[in-house]
């Protein structure tokens, strides 16, 4: 799943020198069995893959990231 854009733009938000931040959508199910593709999947996959890359960015709301309980240090 493709992360969400942030309202100036970016895939990752960086927090310091240390970490980074990116978002992606929860998608509700359960995974699927993993292993080779049969090739008659083959042009289903193609078109899942290109509608994945045709649609459009989201773009995440501005929150505010301080967790709660604990200390603030500068």
């Amino acid at each position: 799943m493709a992360a969400i854009r942030a309202s100036s733009g970016a895939l990752v938000q960086h927090l310091g020198d240390r970490y980074a931040l990116t978002v992606h959508p929860f998608v509700p199910g359960s995974a699927g069995s993993f292993g080779p593709h049969p090739s008659s999947d083959r042009e289903a996959v193609l078109d899942m893959l290109i509608a994945l890359h045709r649609s459009r960015p989201v773009t995440a709301p501005r929150t505010n990231l301080r967790l709660l309980g604990r200390a603030v240090s500068a």
